[in-house]
């Protein structure tokens, strides 16, 4: 078994998978993962991460977190990303950055370039 802490974990995730990454962030609060990934995804449970981020928001203020969405994406619409991008931005992710880009539901290289980056420099 690896014994890998949590501040060297990061969490990303596509389309659901973004939306159950930031469920999976904010049940493991108090503690924090060193940086998230959201891709193409939507907010889904406003309500309740706000109400699990009670008392914690300024653990999450730190952290990165790389988000992107296409403004053709059928799958999931560009607004889902939209709410998810104002969310972090409600609960003062300061270390937040969105990308809206022409496309459908897919990650640029570019936006996963950055991610890498962010991991990179979590790494250290």
């Amino acid at each position: 078994a690896w014994q890998l802490p949590l501040e060297k974990l990061a969490i990303g995730g596509f389309s659901q998978g973004a939306a159950i990454a930031m469920d999976v962030g904010l049940h493991l609060l108090p503690k924090v993962p060193a940086a998230l990934g959201f891709f193409s995804g939507s907010l889904m449970c406003r309500q309740r991460w706000r109400k699990l981020l009670e008392g914690h928001v300024q653990n999450w203020s730190w952290m990165p977190l790389v988000q992107s969405h296409g403004t053709a994406d059928f799958a999931v619409g560009v607004n889902g990303g939209r709410w998810m991008r104002d969310f972090c931005d409600e609960i003062g992710m300061q270390k937040a950055e969105y990308y809206e880009f022409k496309g459908g539901h897919t990650i640029p290289s570019e936006v996963v370039d950055r991610f890498l980056q962010v991991l990179l420099t979590c790494a250290q």
